[in-house]
């Protein structure tokens, strides 16, 4: 992100926020399957 601006726009801001929440979804759901991985072989 750059500081070209004390103004950020709303629709960044979501944007944003979207792509970290569906990164962390996708590591989260990763991490399931991992651990569900792990109980399988034990």
């Amino acid at each position: 992100m750059t500081a070209e601006g004390n103004q950020v726009s709303p629709k960044k801001i979501l944007e944003t926020v979207f792509d970290l929440i569906r990164n962390f979804s996708k590591f989260f759901s990763f991490s399931i399957e991992a651990e569900e991985m792990k109980t399988i072989e034990l």
